[in-house]
């Protein structure tokens, strides 16, 4: 059996978008500007760059936490932005101690804070500390359903929760379309027909219970989701993937209800196991989690690759920045969480006996 690390759409989703007409958008609200782009790493860039043109200044300081995707930096490295990557705790929180002493002798423009696989963050602190040293604080909420209020520039990917092609949302109270620049031209309608192909051919092997992660062409692929857009400028989305995610957030409370059972089921399996323990202790009540993540004391390559082999897509945190890998010492501990965290899906379109599946096969190689 393969397990499917994302969710695909049915055929009964995509017939219903062609009779989409408005496009209302994820959040749909009065108080805040919504801009749709190709991914959540454009989002990022345009708000940056709004930033850039709101303070006036040719040259940025971003500070960003150093257990960060380093692909995400691609949008805008070089692009006069200064990054100072800041240490975190173990416990996935900004080390606050540090923070503040450098923010003694330099302050930075933006600090951002990621709020990781569906779990708030420290938010109020870092709120005190972007008021008390003057700069904009950015939310990283891409691997969040959504917030409970949007009082910062917020970044969504709802690729990571909904079954579409693409999609990194900016959100702001401000409008600030006038500050930000585009492509000109959203993603090709060609790259979204192509994604939603695989994904039923997708959806039919999962629906016939092969082993369809071993086949040619599929081998590289299944473990992860790969973007159909590269990060060269700040893409918007296709109109028609703002469409199947308008049909699909109508669903919002069935999806978090089903990921939140999905967490409870896994959490359930590796309780009192000693070589493994889930991240986080417990699931608040306003989590929506994204991701299992599952703490591995030790040789978690070896457990990956094993999982692998019975085709479930555990997966790792993505390569970290550069300046993160060579200065060892003060982000000792964002390494030792790569090192040692293992991604399990667990969205929504998982049946139960794939969840039964994974269940019996992490129960047969963890301790």
């Amino acid at each position: 059996m393969t397990i499917h690390a994302f969710p695909a759409p049915s055929i009964k989703l995509i017939f219903k978008t062609f009779f989409t007409k408005n496009n209302v958008g994820l959040f749909n609200s009065e108080k805040a500007h919504e801009y749709f782009f190709s991914r959540g790493t454009c989002a990022l860039a345009a708000a940056i760059e709004y930033v850039m043109v709101k303070r006036r200044i040719e040259t940025i300081k971003v500070w960003l936490p150093g257990y960060f995707c380093a692909e995400a930096l691609v949008a805008f490295e070089g692009k006069n932005v200064r990054c100072y990557f800041y240490p975190i705790n173990k416990n996935l929180e900004p080390d606050w101690f540090v923070i503040e002493h450098k923010a003694k002798s330099e302050s930075p423009d933006i600090f951002i804070l990621v709020h990781y696989f569906g779990f708030i963050n420290s938010i109020v602190r870092a709120h005190q500390f972007s008021k008390r040293n003057n700069c904009e604080l950015i939310e990283d909420a891409c691997h969040v359903v959504k917030l409970e209020q949007h009082p910062h520039l917020t970044i969504y990917s709802p690729r990571k929760i909904y079954s579409i092609p693409e999609g990194g949302i900016l959100i702001s109270k401000e409008t600030i379309a006038s500050s930000i620049t585009t492509s000109g031209e959203p993603t090709s309608s060609r790259a979204v027909w192509s994604w939603l192909i695989k994904r039923l051919i997708q959806k039919l092997l999962v629906n016939l219970r092969t082993d369809w992660h071993s086949l040619a062409g599929f081998a590289v692929h299944w473990r992860a989701e790969q973007p159909i857009t590269d990060l060269s400028c700040n893409r918007l989305a296709n109109n028609y993937t703002k469409k199947i995610v308008t049909e699909q957030v109508n669903e919002t409370e069935r999806i978090i209800d089903q990921r939140r059972k999905n967490y409870a089921s896994l959490a359930q399996v590796v309780e009192g196991k000693e070589s493994v323990k889930p991240f986080f202790s417990h699931l608040p009540d306003n989590v929506c989690p994204y991701v299992f993540p599952l703490l591995v004391h030790s040789n978690k390559s070896v457990l990956e690759r094993k999982l692998h082999l019975l085709g479930i897509p555990a997966s790792s945190w993505p390569a970290l920045p550069l300046a993160v890998n060579v200065n060892q010492i003060e982000h000792s501990n964002a390494i030792w969480l790569k090192q040692h965290i293992l991604l399990l899906p667990l969205h929504q379109d998982l049946k139960s006996h794939q969840i039964e599946y994974m269940s019996k096969c992490i129960e047969k190689y963890v301790l």
